[in-house]
C-alpha cells in the first residue's frame, strides 16, 4: 500500500520514546507526563499544499505550498493528528532492490500519524546546520 497525502496533510513516523537515560536509569513507559511530551518524528510523505482564502466572500484564493519535505525531522504534539496503522504484507517480494530500506521504513513497532502541517511545531535542525 502506498500513501500520497493530499492538501497540507503530512505522514509522520514517530520516533520511539527513550527507555533509558544517558546514566542508565530505566524510564517508566506508563507515566502520564511521558505521554504528554512533544514527540520527534520523521516526515515520510507530504501533500502539495492548500488554498487560503474564501471565494464566497470575495477574497482572493492563494495557494500555500507545504514547507516540510520528506526526510525532515520535526517536533509534533503527542496527540496531534490521527493515528494510522498501515496493514502491509511485508512477506510479498519487492522488486525495487531496496528490501533493507523497505523493512526499516515499515517496522511494525513504528507509530504512524497523519497530521496537518499547522500541527507541526517546527523542523529539527542538525547542530552543524544550526551553527551556520
Amino acid at each position: 500500500m502506498r500513501v500520497r497525502p493530499i492538501a497540507d496533510n503530512v505522514l509522520l513516523r514517530l520516533r520511539p520514546l527513550p527507555t533509558q537515560t544517558d546514566g542508565g536509569l530505566y524510564l517508566p513507559q506508563n507515566r502520564e507526563v511521558r505521554r504528554l511530551e512533544a514527540r520527534e518524528a520523521e516526515v515520510v510523505a507530504v501533500g502539495p499544499g492548500h488554498y487560503r482564502g474564501c471565494h464566497h466572500c470575495g477574497h482572493t484564493r492563494v495557494f500555500v505550498p507545504t514547507t516540510v519535505r520528506p526526510g525532515d525531522h520535526v517536533l509534533v504534539d503527542a496527540y496531534a493528528g490521527d493515528h494510522w496503522s498501515p496493514q502491509l504484507d511485508k512477506s510479498v517480494p519487492r522488486h525495487n532492490g531496496s528490501k533493507a530500506n523497505y523493512d526499516v521504513l515499515l517496522d511494525e513497532r513504528a507509530e504512524w500519524r497523519v497530521v496537518r502541517e499547522e500541527e507541526i511545531h517546527g523542523i529539527l535542525l542538525r547542530e552543524e546546520a544550526a551553527a551556520e
